[in-house]
């Protein structure tokens, strides 16, 4: 028993201590002993138990645009340098900056006869942030560019940001033997909002001009719930944390084609919220506003040796006394659609105590949309432990390794964690992921 300690805290450590990672999870859609993967598929029956309890858990994920060693490199004196040229190569012409956070407050799930039931809520976010190639190169040169023809510094928008509370009832059901189907509405509360409509900023330079001419328009939608002073349980019930109203659904299904081979199809959090507190929109008078203004340079960032920040403050003075942007209070509600995932899966039992699966995960919203894919293999360590390893493919990035462990304390007190990695190197990550928390188990022991 000291040995199998031993590489569960070997495990723990290593899980922990590098939570940084990539967009993560896939591995959990077939680790059947673990309840979480019912939040991907409400039609997975967690295997090993007849119900569980679920503590505060977290999964996040960040992606970035570029990563330390895209912008960071050692000249021939081992001195570290910072290059914009360098960062630029590595850009693609828009790059997307992306965060979401899933706190679970409470989870708990049973079985009866062939119904699954699952109960859950959680405190949920997310923010996704389109940054162009033209922007960082823009900021970079300031007055030194010299365009020929109009420049695009923000298309289609730029991004948005969502944070929102949910509470989900779950039922999975077991039509046959193969097959079982599952759903589970949830009742949506958001917190805040902010949503870019038709927002773009082009601009145009004559060769050796110290002018830039710029054309813009702008329609940004805000919502945001206020909260008292005294935050009590009374209070937080007269608030109007629960007047931004929605609903979303998850849907799945799970089919054994053979005795090793099975497919599964899920849609998680299909559906929106209507924003109608303190609702509040950012529109430019006309559909199409122009401005004149002069950039900045670089060469003025440090002046007698010193680092100059008027700078920045100075050139974003001078955008905000040009820029014309009317503030309309209390624009009524507005209706926004929560990120979508859809998930399709293969898995097959190729030995007895190992499973590989195949993963697609596509997540869709109003202003952003990213598609990655997953090998794994879950391997049955002992009756008390599964690993679980693997390969996420993300974009252009073809190797983000992945590694995590369930492990049941007397198949009672399940700890599991989950991280992958978009780099073996920490200077070139570019994402942050981690999934990690604990249940409780009843009724039927694990099985091996």
């Amino acid at each position: 028993m000291k040995k199998y300690g031993f590489v569960l805290l070997l495990l723990l450590f290593v899980s922990f201590s590098q939570l940084y990672a990539q967009s993560g999870g896939l591995i959990i859609y077939n680790m059947n002993r673990l309840p979480q993967s019912t939040h991907m598929n409400p039609a997975k029956f967690p295997k090993g138990s007849k119900g569980y309890l679920s503590t505060t858990s977290t999964n996040y994920t960040m992606v970035l645009p570029f990563s330390y060693d895209d912008a960071i490199f050692r000249d021939t004196n081992d001195t570290l340098r910072f290059s914009m040229d360098r960062l630029l190569s590595r850009l693609d012409e828009t790059s997307k900056l992306s965060f979401s956070l899933n706190l679970q407050l409470f989870g708990a799930g049973f079985k009866f006869q062939k119904f699954f039931f699952t109960f859950s809520a959680a405190a949920r976010g997310s923010a996704n942030l389109l940054i162009s190639k033209n922007l960082v190169n823009f900021l970079a040169k300031g007055n030194q560019m010299d365009l020929d023809k109009p420049l695009e510094l923000v298309k289609n928008g730029f991004g948005g940001t969502v944070a929102w509370t949910e509470f989900g009832v779950g039922a999975g059901y077991q039509i046959t033997p193969r097959l079982s189907v599952g759903v589970k509405p949830k009742l949506v509360y958001g917190l805040f909002d902010i949503q870019t409509g038709d927002t773009y900023f082009n601009i145009q330079k004559e060769p050796g001009a110290a002018v830039i001419s710029a054309r813009y328009r702008v329609d940004v939608k805000k919502s945001a719930t206020s909260f008292s002073d005294d935050i009590t349980f009374s209070n937080l019930f007269r608030s109007d944390i629960f007047k931004n109203r929605g609903m979303s659904f998850d849907v799945g299904a799970s089919f054994d084609v053979t005795d090793k081979l099975n497919v599964a199809a899920s849609v998680v959090d299909w559906g929106s919220i209507r924003w109608s507190t303190n609702t509040t929109q950012y529109k430019s008078p006309t559909n199409s506003e122009e401005l004149s203004f002069e950039g900045f340079n670089w060469d003025n960032l440090m002046q007698g040796g010193e680092y100059n920040s008027d700078i920045f403050q100075q050139f974003a003075d001078t955008l905000e006394s040009k820029i014309k942007i009317n503030t309309i209070d209390s624009i009524g509600s507005y209706r926004t659609a929560l990120p979508t995932k859809v998930f399709l899966s293969a898995s097959y039992q190729l030995l007895k105590r190992l499973k590989v699966s195949g993963v697609y995960q596509g997540e869709l919203s109003d202003n952003f949309s990213l598609s990655t894919f997953s090998l794994s293999a879950d391997v049955s360590v002992a009756k008390w432990l599964d690993l679980g390893v693997g390969n996420t493919f993300v974009g252009k990035s073809m190797l983000n390794p992945s590694l995590g462990f369930v492990a049941a304390i007397k198949n009672t007190v399940q700890l599991y964690s989950f991280v992958d990695f978009s780099s073996l190197s920490m200077k070139k990550n570019k994402t942050y992921s981690g999934h990690f928390g604990l249940n409780i188990l009843f009724g039927k022991p694990a099985t091996g």
